[in-house]
């Protein structure tokens, strides 16, 4: 005899107990793009992607840049959207593991960095740069999703 496994979302449908941000809705998709200028970007640094709405289950992300240069690499996390951001997990959706030349990395794309996680306030997503300062001037590009 079959066996037959539910997966949380469908345990909760045949509960008639589905709760916020189930798993079918509208996907949306944040845009982001910043150009630095030479020598801009410090270690430590931190650039604010988009928002990511309470309510929103986290479904992954591309991140696209030209050369850092030296050894350049960030924590993608979420921050506060207060005055000034306030980090609350730094490396919540993952890292970029070297931004030295130009490239792409996907990321959020493991349970453990954040995939499918559900946000309880709005917060920014963002980045944290670590290694070096990013020497050359250039760009940081890509997109998350997210259902609401």
């Amino acid at each position: 005899m079959t066996t037959t496994y539910y997966s949380a979302q469908v345990t909760l449908y045949r509960a008639n107990t589905m709760g916020p941000s189930p798993s079918c809705g509208p996907c949306q998709c944040q845009y982001f793009s910043y150009t630095t200028p030479t020598g801009d970007l410090a270690s430590g640094s931190l650039l604010m992607w988009g928002i990511m709405p309470k309510g929103a289950r986290f479904l992954g992300g591309k991140c696209v840049y030209t050369a850092g240069g030296h050894a350049a690499t960030a924590n993608i996390g979420s921050y506060t959207i207060a005055p000034a951001p306030v980090v609350i997990s730094a490396a919540k959706y993952g890292a970029l593991t070297s931004m030295v030349a130009a490239g792409h990395q996907d990321f959020g794309e493991l349970a453990t960095t954040g995939f499918g996680g559900l946000e309880t306030a709005d917060v920014y997503m963002g980045i944290v740069t670590g290694g070096a300062q990013f020497d050359a001037a250039g760009t940081i590009a890509g997109y998350f999703l997210y259902l609401l």
